[in-house]
This record gives structure tokens, C-alpha cells and sequence, in this order.
């Protein structure tokens, strides 16, 4: 699971400007989730709901940090609070597969909790409560597993070794490996000689940082090298390889066109994301699907893989069972502000709202106005055209389910007005405000 990997960063998935070869590859060979979601617009959310199968309310990280981000003053609501971590002693799919007899192992970047083996995972690289890495990506580092990394030595290249190490080990029981890595998550940084192929490269569509993508050839290198580890000393043994990201891209260090938004939005350009499954009953020669997929979905997959039984509070369903004609909604929850550059001049990236996707339509919730917005992801993927005035009907109905889903899964809701809100606060330089 790449960190701020966009919907539209790898090459397979349309990229003009991006090199990624062995996730192409994977791609190629697999079957491609068109419609696939983070199951929320930032990372320790997307990555709880992905550990332990539920919705963000349910394990409680509502966001990064604390819902209440931004400049007092300027947030019109009150919020409810959010964890920072999982609840110790929650269920969690590396506990499950242990427990069904897998040696499971986690790579990268952890920050649902201080540490990864508190949560069913026996061996830990550089997992731990940081969202980023703590002194950029050339060593030193400050993270679990790299005390002795050579100095200058790049963290993503380290993730690889690690990475490569243990799907190439000698370990007889059946193996489980979360490799979430750092890349491409802020600081941009990338070794000089990844970067220099992209200085001469035409940008296409809002893609052309060079930097960036140099990052993300690195990363997609060290993906070729893991998986090149298993072909070579465990080629008889099957594996079943799992590609997306905790959230939509950055802007304006990548683009998601034709989708609209960005990280920590619930546009889709926030949540929509890559996704291939490779292997075992996804070795599919290419294949793509436009059945929205969740990361919800994760969890029941990979224990239906490895055999293991399903516990009933589950939300997603088995990625493999395929062509279901009855159509389900996706559900997201996001109570919280976010500062920075936000959609068609806001200036907030994110305010508190909630979403919810049905086939063709989706809806979006704003707490703050209780505006609601209707798109038909179908004819307007890029959620131009709102149709909430034009099909009543279809507004209600997704807004009940909203509302009753909220209600079944005992969504917090913020509350309001906050009594220190200042409509119009003086600039930042003129109140010295930080």
C-alpha cells in the first residue's frame, strides 16, 4: 500500500509522464479495480479500516492527528474526538492469519499505533507511530530496523531489502507481508539518478514533477526487486500480490484528472485509488473491473485466500466473488477539518461532510451548510454537474441510507456553532497567529 500514491500516478492506470514498470506488470497480468476507494481521504484511517476490516467510525481514527486542524478561530463546528491508534485488543487480519498458522511480517510505514507486533504481526521494519520519516528519507533514519543503515542510504531502498529478504526466506509456514511504505509521501525526495530521466520528459495533464516521479520509479524498483526475491528462492510456492494506496494524490505535486480533488478531500480525486490484485485467482491476464471496490474489502479477501474463517463484523465482501448484480453502497465519514489549497478556490481542503457511493451516483454531505451535492459518477466522473435539484427522489433516498448508516455504526457527529469561530479573522501576518 503506496502512501499518496493517485489514482492516476501509475503508469498502467493512464500516467503520460510517470515510469512504473513492475507495477505494470502486475497490472498486465492481474485484474484492475477501476473503481476502487481508500476508505478515507487521508492515511491512518484508510489504513485502520485496511487492518481491521471495519468502517472509520468503527475503529475510531477519524483522520491524522486531531479533527480540529487549521488556525483557531476559523472552524464553525465543534468536532468529536478521534483516535490516534487501534484499540488494544481489537481484531485485526495479522492476528486472524496468525493465528490460521502464516508467519506475518510488516514493512514501512505502521502509524496506527506505536508498534505493528501489538497487533498480530511477529517481525517489524520501520513501523511505528511516524506518518512520515522522521528525518526525510536518507539515513540516518530514527526508525525501528535501520540503527546500523549505512549512512546516506535511502529508506526506500532499505524497505526493498527488507522486503526482498523476507518473501525470499526460508520460512515454512505460509507468509503474510504488509509492505506499506513511506514513498511517496512528503518530504519529495528521490536519489539523483531516479530523478535525471524525468527532467526531459513532456508533463501530461498535471503530472511533471520530476522529483516525484523519480520517487516513484525508485519505488517501483524496489517493488521489481521483492518480487523478484520470491520468483528466485520461493518460485514454487504461490503468491498472491495486493497494489494500492492509503488515499488520493497531492496537489499540486500530482494530478488526478479527469477526477476532481485531491488528498483529503472526498471528491473522488481524495478516495478514488489504484488497485490490482496478481495471482492465485487474479491471475486474470488484465482484466479490469468497474465495480467500486473498498478497502473494506481487503481484509475478507485475503482470509478467504488463505482459508481462514470470517468474523461477522466484517463490512466488505470477498474481491474475488465477482459479477454480484446486486449493487451495494460505500459509505465515508470524515467529521473533520483539513487545512490547505481546497476545490474551486475553498480554503479549507477539507470541512466536515460525509459521502456515499451507490452504482452510478454518489452523494456529498457538507455538516457545516447540510448542502447536499448529487453526481453521476458514470456520465461526470470529474463532479462537474450537481443533480441534486434535477432527481429529488435520488438526493433522499442515498441521504436516509446516509443518515441510517451513521446511526447503525454510531458515526460522531460534530456539533455546533463553535463559540470561537470569527467570520472574518484578520489575516495571518496582521494577528501574528502560527
Amino acid at each position: 500500500m503506496v502512501d499518496d500514491m493517485g489514482w492516476r500516478d501509475p503508469s498502467f492506470m493512464g500516467s503520460g509522464y510517470h515510469l512504473t514498470p513492475h507495477m505494470d506488470a502486475l497490472a498486465r497480468e492481474g485484474l484492475v479495480f477501476t473503481h476502487a476507494y481508500a476508505a478515507a481521504p487521508n492515511c491512518a484511517p484508510s489504513r485502520g479500516s485496511v487492518h481491521t476490516g471495519t468502517w472509520t467510525p468503527e475503529h475510531g481514527i477519524l483522520t491524522v492527528g486531531s479533527p480540529a486542524r487549521g488556525r483557531e478561530g476559523t472552524r464553525r463546528l465543534l468536532l468529536p474526538d478521534s483516535r490516534t491508534s487501534l484499540e488494544e485488543g481489537c481484531w485485526t487480519l495479522a492476528e486472524a492469519l496468525r493465528e490460521a498458522g502464516y508467519h506475518t511480517a510488516h514493512v514501512g510505514k505502521w502509524h496506527i499505533s506505536e508498534d505493528p507486533t501489538a497487533f498480530g504481526f511477529e517481525r517489524n521494519f520501520a513501523g511505528g507511530k511516524w506518518g512520515h520519516p522522521p528525518k526525510g528519507y536518507r539515513a540516518p533514519h530514527g526508525l525501528p530496523g535501520t540503527e546500523d543503515a549505512p549512512e546516506g542510504s535511502w529508506l526506500t531502498e532499505l524497505e526493498g531489502q527488507a522486503a526482498a529478504e523476507i518473501l525470499g526466506s526460508e520460512e515454512d509456514r505460509p507468509l503474510f507481508l504488509s509492505w506499506t511504505p513511506y514513498a511517496v509521501h512528503t518530504p519529495i525526495q528521490a536519489p539523483e539518478g531516479e530523478v535525471e530521466v524525468f527532467r526531459e520528459r513532456l508533463p501530461d495533464r498535471g503530472q511533471g514533477n520530476p522529483r516525484y516521479a523519480g520517487m516513484l520509479a525508485s519505488l517501483d524498483r524496489q517493488l521489481g526487486r521483492a518480487l523478484a526475491a520470491h520468483r528466485r528462492l520461493r518460485g514454487g510456492r504461490p503468491l498472491v500480490t495486493i497494489l494500492t494506496s492509503d488515499n488520493g494524490g497531492l496537489a499540486p505535486i500530482t494530478s488526478m484528472e479527469p477526477l476532481s480533488g485531491w488528498k483529503g478531500m472526498l471528491r473522488e480525486g481524495g478516495i478514488r485509488v489504484p488497485l490490482v490484485l496478481h495471482g492465485g485467482p487474479f491471475a486474470l491476464e488484465g482484466e479490469s473491473c468497474s465495480e467500486p471496490a473498498h478497502h473494506v474489502d481487503l481484509a475478507p479477501t485475503l482470509l478467504a485466500l488463505a482459508g481462514a474463517s470470517l468474523p461477522a463484523g466484517l463490512r466488505g465482501r470477498d474481491l474475488a466473488q465477482r459479477g454480484r448484480p446486486d449493487e451495494r453502497p460505500l459509505f465515508w465519514h470524515f467529521p473533520c477539518y483539513l487545512e490547505g489549497r481546497g476545490h474551486a478556490g475553498d480554503p479549507w481542503r477539507a470541512r466536515p461532510g460525509g459521502a456515499l457511493r451507490l452504482g452510478r451516483w454518489k452523494l456529498l454531505e457538507d455538516f457545516e451548510s447540510g448542502r447536499l451535492q448529487l453526481f453521476d459518477l458514470q456520465q461526470d466522473p470529474g463532479e462537474e454537474r450537481d443533480l441534486a435539484a434535477a432527481e429529488p427522489e435520488t438526493v433522499e433516498d442515498l441521504h436516509e441510507r446516509l443518515v441510517a448508516w451513521r446511526a447503525s455504526v454510531g458515526a460522531p457527529m460534530p456539533s455546533g456553532p463553535d463559540p470561537g469561530f470569527v467570520a472574518d479573522p484578520e489575516p495571518r501576518a496582521r494577528s501574528g497567529a502560527r
